[in-house]
């Protein structure tokens, strides 16, 4: 009996967390551009929420997209 080969495994292409986090990031504080000029008007209140806020939950994201490796 002879045995096949397996054939190599293609390398998982990785994910860029980086460029996830930055790319994430411009997008909510561009939004958050938009919505200040166009829809409400400018509230620090909201800001200073709304910041640290928005980095922590790309921290999160960045955190799973990078933890998949193996």
């Amino acid at each position: 009996m002879t045995t096949r080969p397996t054939p190599p495994r293609r390398p998982r292409r990785r994910t860029d967390v980086l460029s996830l986090v930055l790319g994430m990031m411009a997008i909510i504080y561009g939004g958050a551009f938009l919505w200040t000029r166009m829809i409400h008007p400018f509230d620090r209140d909201l800001i200073s929420v709304a910041a640290p806020a928005s980095l922590v939950v790309i921290g999160v994201i960045g955190l799973l997209a990078g933890g998949n490796r193996s």
